[in-house]
């Protein structure tokens, strides 16, 4: 499995970053789940970015659909485990099949998680 950020894709999509505060195109459905000020917003967002080159060095094995008997390790486990490196409580979303939501533990050791998860306390948001 792997976690990329999408910034120049978004640029591509005609969204400027002066001016344009998301990815998310006008038609496209959304869900507010943390609202803060923008270096707030913005130091949550590197800490998951900036976890992205350690999480892609893991070379974790990705389970489609959920497959019984496997550990389940799929993009709603990435989603949540991003969320939760920004300290933010990812949404689960009603009515649709979400297997591998919350394994995160299946990624990261307790220890791993604490050194990439944001930190406000810290000057680069980021634990050491």
């Amino acid at each position: 499995m792997k976690f990329y950020h999408f910034g120049s894709h978004a640029i591509q999509l005609g969204l400027n970053p002066d001016s344009n505060k998301s990815y998310v195109k006008a038609n496209q459905k959304t869900k507010m789940v943390y609202a803060g000020t923008d270096a707030d917003v913005l130091a949550r967002w590197d800490s998951a970015v900036k976890a992205l080159p350690f999480l892609n060095g893991l070379e974790i094995p990705y389970t489609p659909f959920g497959i019984i008997g496997l550990s389940q390790i799929n993009s709603n486990s990435a989603f949540s485990l991003l969320g939760k490196i920004m300290a933010i409580n990812a949404p689960k979303f009603q009515g649709y099949w979400q297997p591998g939501w919350g394994n995160t533990d299946k990624i990261l050791t307790t220890l791993q998680f604490e050194s990439l998860m944001y930190s406000p306390d810290e000057p680069d948001h980021r634990r050491a």
